[in-house]
């Protein structure tokens, strides 16, 4: 791409004078989800665009749906194998040597992993930050936005706060200092992974059990959901007294805790994820190995709010139906059952709700929920009390 005469001379002068941002080599569309990840259209050998979770977690992977990928005409070249958060390692397709397109941005010689995958009713696909390696990569998660640098141009701005970073493999990792009761603070490790959105901190068994994390927290609950990705995952939950990136603090956050061994030794403890980088203009420098933290408006909005119902609801648009139904909650107090077809919450149709418009409905603290279903020839209506499990 040829770059205007203009764009180089502001460049040139950005440069020129002392902590000022020069221009972004390439500015990507981005669409912030209710859960605060970030969506960007992506071509794959010019098909597409699909709809990629921009996903620091996932290193230089690009994942897409397989089904998608044979719809849209992409056929695999190679094969390989992937492991998740999960259990297992499982066989994969691949299309090698891929060239990826982001807005004017184009990166050939790329491999797009082809996987039967479950990345949200919005997404086809999910990328890795690190496919952008080259580039100083800053996601903006107020306008939103995803500026890209040239590593030479690119200057820390004056609000900016740089963060010790370790980049393994592409892997973005940071020193996090957490605490379960107020004084009993705990160092780890932590992936910077902003496909986590609706929860700020998810904890590995094994970090977990070599710190008594289960003894240390006043509440553990079961989650309304579990992890799936790699097979099944078996997951708890409790709330932070505090957690802490550098000079920023926040308190009371949600933790989920995984109760299932990875199929790889992973070399972090956790993952902290978009509710917690969400009050920031998060900047990832590949090339500098720097991470800067830039705070916005939104840094001292409370914490994000946990289930209140017991539900976990499952399918899409016109097609929810209850997954499940935990023990002792207030769905089950309601006499809601595992397969219910919901067909309306508070007087609003399953198809005029998306899985986000749902959990906002069902994760107030307080209030009712009246939920319509469909359970074999009978239509019931249940009122669900709402009361937060944490």
């Amino acid at each position: 791409m040829q770059i205007p005469v203009w764009a180089k001379l502001l460049s040139l002068f950005c440069l020129s004078v002392p902590g000022l941002v020069a221009a972004p080599r390439f500015t990507l569309t981005a669409r912030r989800l209710p859960d605060h990840t970030l969506l960007t259209p992506v071509r794959i050998n010019g098909a597409g665009p699909f709809v990629c979770t921009f996903d620091s977690g996932a290193s230089r992977t690009l994942t897409l749906n397989a089904a998608i990928a044979a719809k849209a005409g992409l056929k695999p070249n190679g094969q390989g194998e992937s492991a998740g958060e999960g259990p297992t390692v499982v066989a994969d397709q691949r299309v090698l040597g891929a060239t990826v397109v982001l807005g004017e941005l184009s990166l050939p010689g790329r491999t797009v992993v082809l996987r039967p995958m479950e990345v949200g009713g919005q997404a086809d696909c999910v990328m890795g930050t690190g496919v952008l390696d080259s580039f100083v990569v800053q996601i903006d998660y107020a306008t939103p936005e995803i500026r890209l640098y040239d590593a030479a141009d690119f200057r820390p701005g004056p609000n900016m706060t740089n963060v010790p970073v370790t980049y393994l493999n592409g892997h973005p990792v940071i020193p996090v200092r957490i605490a379960l009761k107020a004084g009993n603070a705990i160092d780890a490790k932590f992936l910077v992974d902003t496909a986590i959105g609706q929860w700020p901190l998810a904890l590995h068994k094994a970090f977990i059990d070599a710190n008594d994390i289960l003894q240390k927290t006043d509440k553990v609950v079961t989650p309304p959901f579990s992890g799936e990705s790699s097979g099944k995952i078996a997951l708890l939950a409790t709330r932070t007294a505090s957690l802490s990136v550098g000079p920023f603090n926040t308190n009371n956050d949600v933790a989920i805790l995984f109760r299932t061994e990875s199929a790889v030794a992973l070399p972090w403890d956790g993952n902290i994820g978009s509710e917690f980088f969400r009050r920031f203009t998060l900047t990832l420098d590949y090339p500098g190995n720097r991470l800067f933290l830039e705070p916005n408006a939104e840094l001292r909005q409370p914490p994000a709010p946990f289930d209140s119902s017991g539900l976990v609801v499952r399918g899409s648009p016109g097609a929810f139906r209850i997954g499940t139904v935990l023990p002792n909650s207030p769905a089950d107090a309601a006499g809601l059952k595992k397969d219910d077809v919901i067909l309306s919450i508070d007087g609003v149709p399953s198809a005029q709700l998306d899985i986000h418009q749902i959990r906002r409905k069902l994760y107030r603290a307080t209030g009712i929920c009246v939920i319509r279903v469909q359970r074999g020839d009978s239509e019931v209506s249940a009122t669900i009390e709402l009361k937060p499990a944490l």
